[in-house]
């Protein structure tokens, strides 16, 4: 009889250190998954501030450029504008497209940490926006030549600076798991 009592305690110890290792990953799977939805979330807030930024940046270009008599920029970007020549505009213009791929690369690293458990993604993640966008400026670099390529960089750097590459990354780790 006692000896089936002490089975019975090891059976309902591992049972519990079953249940519980059970509820802890349940509760780590949560917290990925709010996480995610979070870096979801920036990124899609981000891509919303870099669409406002570009076409508005992009207005006050066409403005400049072509001495228009009106200028299509939303009233706040004019007045932060106010000021600029050409030169100015197309250096913000660049400027504001390397602040958005960096920090879509950076919550590309937090996506892929918060889905894969780990920091091991984060090189590759670097790597993979900084030859995408080597590859987008040699496109703009060859669109003299090459009509076509400009299309291609354009398309690239568009990716890089809107929520894809974390979209990407949340969409492969389900991929991953099953």
């Amino acid at each position: 009889m006692e000896r089936a009592i002490i089975m019975s305690t090891g059976a309902i110890r591992d049972l519990t250190m079953r249940t519980g290792s059970s509820v802890i990953s349940r509760l780590e799977a949560r917290r990925r998954t709010l996480l995610s939805l979070l870096w979801l979330a920036l990124a899609s807030l981000l891509g919303a501030a870099r669409e406002f930024m570009a076409v508005n940046i992009n207005f006050q270009i066409d403005y400049l450029a072509n001495a228009r008599d009106r200028n299509y920029a939303h009233s706040v970007f004019r007045d932060w504008a106010a000021g600029w020549d050409l030169q100015d505009a197309l250096r913000v213009k660049w400027l504001t497209a390397l602040v958005f791929m960096s920090a879509m690369a950076g919550l590309s690293m937090g996506m892929a940490r918060a889905r894969f458990g780990t920091h091991r993604h984060a090189a590759f993640i670097l790597i993979c926006f900084i030859v995408l966008g080597g590859i987008a400026a040699a496109c703009h670099l060859a669109a003299p030549v090459l009509a076509p390529l400009r299309h291609v960089g354009i398309a690239i750097l568009h990716a890089l600076q809107y929520p894809v590459p974390v979209l990407l990354i949340w969409v492969l780790s389900w991929i991953r798991k099953h």
